[in-house]
């Protein structure tokens, strides 16, 4: 009976019993639709066997991937101010940051630093966290990237990243990033009245029965292809300062399509302009320079604003008349 008890029932519960079967066992591949297996998928670092896709992944396992026997050590980030603009759109922005670290832990940010070793070099790596708010750059972002820069072993090459090589910049790179941008500015102005009507007035989209996903999908591309040209030459620094400020300072004041165009790209000529000039009568460096000049034209703008100066009574017409 002892026997029986001991040994014999054990391993027949074992057999019978009901396994629990983990939830994310198998992942849909986004780009060709096959069903794969998890274990599979991690021993392939993450990409599909059958179509090449490769399939997002965290800072965290980014990270181990990245790092010689995915052993590296965290920096710890400073804590910065949740929310000094007291910024909203469709919920509160200290709201959306709980959100993201409820699912990623606490102090967890768009931002992971770490160092460790890379082929047996010391290496520092930033790794973008998308599944916190989208990878969005705030203030905590910032500082993420601002500590990894103080890491002595990474400090030249973050500082090539934030700052590029404006100052180096040749002729034979500036007919390369010509033809780049004109090719960029033609596919924006043929496809304008798309653009604008999915971003401001969306209900008439769906109601002509345009895929919206899909002209946020090629927005996003040509938007990806801006940066990725620019920020070899500009930096990361500079290339979202002109991409969020000038837009920031003409939203301060209109609605109007072709107001707010006009505004960004005054305010972005002048904030260079105003950079460069600084910036070779007192010998500073040039790119963070432009950037505070930049900084500078939008707290102005944001004074003129609490004036009064400015109409922002809602969208016009623009965006939905074709041109």
């Amino acid at each position: 009976m002892s026997w029986l008890t001991n040994v014999v029932l054990p391993k027949i519960r074992a057999v019978v019993a009901r396994k629990a079967v983990p939830d994310n066992l198998w992942h849909k591949c986004p780009g060709c639709e096959q069903m794969l297996f998890y274990r599979e998928l991690e021993a392939n670092l993450h990409v599909c066997r059958n179509c090449g896709h490769h399939l997002r992944i965290g800072a965290e396992r980014r990270l181990k991937l990245l790092f010689d026997d995915g052993a590296f050590t965290r920096i710890e980030l400073p804590r910065t101010p949740v929310d000094p603009l007291r910024f909203r759109d469709s919920k509160r922005y200290t709201d959306r940051l709980k959100e993201g670290q409820a699912a990623l832990g606490p102090r967890s940010d768009a931002v992971a630093v770490a160092h460790g070793y890379i082929g047996g070099v010391p290496a520092v790596v930033a790794a973008f966290e998308f599944s916190f708010m989208g990878g969005s750059m705030g203030i905590a972002a910032g500082e993420a990237i601002l500590a990894a820069a103080k890491e002595p072993r990474g400090a030249e090459a973050i500082r090539d990243v934030l700052q590029g090589s404006i100052i180096w910049v040749t002729w034979p790179t500036i007919a390369k990033k010509t033809v780049a941008y004109a090719a960029l500015g033609l596919f924006h102005y043929l496809l304008r009245h798309r653009f604008l009507t999915v971003s401001f007035r969306p209900e008439v989209a769906e109601r002509e029965g345009w895929k919206i996903k899909w002209w946020d999908f090629w927005f996003y591309i040509s938007f990806g292809v801006a940066v990725t040209i620019s920020v070899p030459l500009a930096g990361v620094l500079m290339v979202f300062t002109m991409l969020v400020v000038p837009a920031t300072i003409a939203f301060l004041f209109t609605r109007d399509i072709r107001t707010l165009v006009l505004i960004s790209w005054g305010s972005g000529a002048l904030a260079s302009l105003l950079g460069l000039w600084v910036s070779y009568v007192a010998d500073l460096p040039t790119g963070p320079l432009i950037v505070c000049m930049y900084g500078l034209l939008l707290i102005v703008a944001g004074g003129l604003r609490k004036l009064g100066v400015g109409n922002v009574a809602g969208v016009t017409a623009a965006a939905s008349t074709p041109h």
